[in-house]
């Protein structure tokens, strides 16, 4: 049987719904559904996003089925290689699920389009393919991300789920709470993954700083000994990338950067 999944059906959307912006701690989850644009076909692709997928997701936001809808485009790295040109993330409100083609079908019919769910896929399989769809748990989430903001993504290795989530939780939520008031980030999330499963898995959680520009993204680095000192002013961190870098190398062991990727954020409807 065949199977679809509405864009984070996010990369990451319903981390900040009205039910979830400004929250720290989430026990809800999220889909990530990745894919890669056919030959010669972005424009159909960006057109079936707009006239179909924002549809369903828009009757399925509506219903109550899904609390935020995102579509994220690949911004670096791009090309052939690359395995993602566009990430569709759906936070759910209850208990996640995909889509069969019987659900599918009642979506379409909530959503008002006139379509058979075999239109539907058939429309999406003509323009692109659909590498990956994994299911994420929302640990950390604050701040609210906006259409047009870009997403720093990074893909980490970790062998402790609890003590990764609580570090985060104790020593860098803050400091992104201070970014975030300072106006150089709008959001910043951590998600861990729950399918596929297993210490074989490329990563096992994901971090996700998200920034209102491109100048934002770049002023981060240069601000973070900073932001960090005043989110945590009892901590001696130093006072140059240097002396912070070594300061940070000891946390180290709690988790491995394995890739970084930045998206930004096409379309999106929260409840």
């Amino acid at each position: 049987m065949k199977i679809s999944i509405s864009l984070l059906n996010v990369a990451l959307a319903v981390i900040f719904s009205a039910t979830l912006f400004g929250q720290t701690r989430q026990t809800g989850y999220h889909t990530v559904a990745c894919f890669k644009v056919k030959s010669d076909k972005g424009a159909d692709f960006r057109k079936f996003m707009g006239d179909e997928s924002h549809k369903l997701a828009q009757g399925r936001v509506d219903d109550g089925e899904i609390t935020t809808w995102y579509l994220l485009r690949a911004v670096l790295p791009q090309g052939r290689d690359v395995d993602c040109d566009y990430i569709s993330i759906a936070f759910f409100s209850g208990t996640p699920h995909v889509l069969g083609t019987q659900e599918l079908l009642a979506a379409i019919k909530k959503s008002g389009m006139s379509i058979s769910s075999d239109d539907y896929l058939s429309h999406r399989d003509a323009v692109s393919t659909l590498v990956s769809v994994s299911l994420f748990q929302n640990d950390i989430s604050v701040g609210s991300p906006m259409k047009g903001d870009y997403f720093h993504v990074s893909y980490l290795k970790t062998t402790n789920r609890e003590e990764f989530v609580d570090w985060d939780k104790r020593v860098w939520l803050p400091v992104h709470e201070t970014l975030i008031k300072d106006g150089i980030e709008t959001g910043w999330f951590i998600n861990t993954q729950v399918l596929p499963g297993g210490a074989d898995q490329r990563f096992q959680a994901i971090a996700i700083a998200v920034f209102p520009s491109m100048d934002a993204f770049l002023l981060r680095d240069l601000k973070i000994v900073d932001e960090f000192r005043k989110a945590h002013p009892d901590m001696e961190v130093g006072t140059t990338q240097e002396q912070f870098g070594r300061f940070m190398a000891q946390f180290a062991k709690m988790r491995t950067v394995q890739n970084v990727q930045l998206y930004q954020l096409e379309d999106s409807i929260t409840r």
